[in-house]
């Protein structure tokens, strides 16, 4: 029957269903119900210049159709819709090999139904609903507009222990409370000998059935948020390659499909996971993402350093994976409250630092799930997009770095004198970019090459130049310099912390 509910969007994503792509939404409800939103009305489009229609339908475009809508240069679009989103590169390049200039052919599908709707963390979604398997209420094509709210987010944390080259899996720790508010604080353990058991801690078998018990905590307890150190890069791929190994399906989402791991790429990258209606927020990420800096990001050190406590083993060991092996064998009740105290740690150092929180008011502003906040230009992409569109302007396509020329110069740097100097002054300029930006309205949309500018523009000494019409990004920062002083007055140092990360 009809309903309408409040709920924050965890996660977006979509599937391909009988040949047509559809959005998936999860979130939960203000009223603690987890939800799935799906909307198969949705197709994957992108813009390209108006000759480039004819070129388009021979590239592989199942429709082009004529729009009201610009690029910068004021002239004219046509819309490009494809059959499902995979089929979007390959149309894109073959109109670029032939010199069409394309359009918003980057933006990711589920994103850009997220950014139409102007929607950032909160819904409000209308439409008729049944009970779901993994999710309590499934919406099919309802209504969804934006709506203000803010989710107390449900956070478990797991820690698992292994043999020392991590091809066996000996225990599993987990941290966090469930939907009636009590706190699961307890390690599964993989015992074959059928050992007495310590407090807190429960033995199986074969590791499959380890696996099967993990899942099931998982699926009781319901959290949105799963987290702990290094979880995706280490735990969770080691989970996935045990599982692999013993047959197991390994479901931890709110749906039946499987876990999918991104590995890291590049220097700063660093892995993704990906569960149906639960988030993976790794610790260390969230603490590199808030741009807080340590000595060492492991466990150990960071607890030492947030919480004033160190890990149960102490630094007296060589080797830290042996004695683990050694307690598992000789001291079960040691290992046990090893393992549990790594999983608590974690919790506690996000919770001390207010890590998610911020994860999830960094989404509020930008309207990235929660997971990709520090995923900064396409954080930069969605506010943007959102602006554009109600302009109905398109921006150009992001090419990958080889055609894209020189890198940007960043700001000079004069060459330092040596010696000694008497009378030394240091100045800091408040939000130096920002402020330059507003300043000259610098901006995408206001920029005027130098052959073109007239008397009335803003010139820089750079030979650039800007119109006066009111730009986008001046106008964004216009609305979060105010609002980052009334969050500072109001003492709300995580709203602070998430709006000046924004606008740098």
């Amino acid at each position: 029957s009809g309903m309408e509910v409040d709920a924050y969007i965890l996660q977006a994503s979509y599937r391909i269903q009988s040949g047509k792509p559809v959005v998936h939404l999860y979130g939960r409800a203000t009223s603690g119900e987890s939800i799935l939103v799906r909307d198969d009305r949705p197709r994957p489009f992108f813009y390209a210049g108006a000759a480039a229609a004819a070129a388009a339908l021979a590239a592989g475009a199942i429709r082009v159709t004529s729009s009201s809508w610009c690029n910068f240069a004021a002239q004219p679009v046509c819309r490009v819709e494809v059959a499902v989103p995979p089929d979007v590169p390959g149309v894109r390049d073959r109109l670029q090999q032939q010199g069409f200039d394309t359009y918003e052919a980057d933006v990711r599908f589920a994103m850009r139904y997220l950014i139409e709707r102007n929607i950032r963390g909160g819904a409000r979604i209308i439409g008729d609903a049944t009970p779901g398997q993994g999710a309590d209420w499934v919406f099919d094509n309802p209504e969804m507009v934006a709506a203000e709210v803010s989710l107390e987010s449900r956070v478990l944390s797991f820690d698992i222990e292994t043999n020392p080259d991590a091809t066996r899996l000996l225990a599993i720790a987990l941290y966090g409370r469930n939907r009636q508010d009590e706190l699961s604080d307890e390690v599964l353990i993989w015992d074959p000998q059928n050992r007495q058991m310590p407090e807190r801690a429960t033995g199986f078998a074969d590791e499959r059935a380890l696996l099967g018990a993990f899942c099931e905590r998982v699926r009781d307890i319901d959290p949105d948020v799963l987290t702990g150190w290094n979880v995706i890069d280490f735990d969770l791929s080691v989970l996935s390659r045990v599982a692999a190994r013993v047959r197991h399906p390994f479901l931890l989402g709110r749906d039946n499909t499987a876990l999918r791991i991104r590995p890291a790429r590049g220097y700063f990258g660093s892995g993704q996971a990906q569960i149906p209606g639960r988030l993976v927020l790794d610790g260390i990420d969230l603490i590199r993402g808030a741009f807080l800096r340590f000595d060492e990001y492991g466990l150990d050190a960071v607890a030492s350093r947030i919480l004033g406590e160190g890990k149960v083993l102490g630094t007296g060991y060589n080797d830290k994976a042996q004695e683990i092996s050694r307690q598992y064998a000789e001291d079960l009740p040691s290992f046990a409250f090893y393992a549990r105290t790594d999983a608590r740690l974690a919790v506690q150092i996000l919770e001390k630092l207010e890590l998610i929180p911020l994860a999830f008011r960094r989404s509020r502003l930008s309207g990235m799930t929660p997971d990709r906040v520090s995923a900064s230009i396409a954080s930069f992409d969605a506010l943007y997009l959102a602006e554009l569109g109600k302009l109905k302007t398109v921006a150009p396509t992001v090419v990958s770095g080889a055609e894209r020329g020189s890198p940007q110069a960043g700001g000079a740097v004069f060459e330092p004198l040596p010696g000694l100097h008497e009378l030394v002054w240091v100045f800091d300029f408040k939000s130096l970019y920002p402020s330059l930006m507003r300043t000259f309205n610098i901006d995408p949309l206001a920029y005027v090459s130098a052959e073109e500018a007239d008397e009335g523009d803003i010139q820089l000494v750079t030979g650039a130049a800007f119109r006066r019409e009111p730009g986008i990004l001046p106008r964004l920062l216009d609305e979060l310099f105010p609002a980052r002083e009334a969050a500072k007055q109001a003492g709300d140092e995580i709203a602070s912390q998430a709006i000046k990360i924004l606008m740098n």
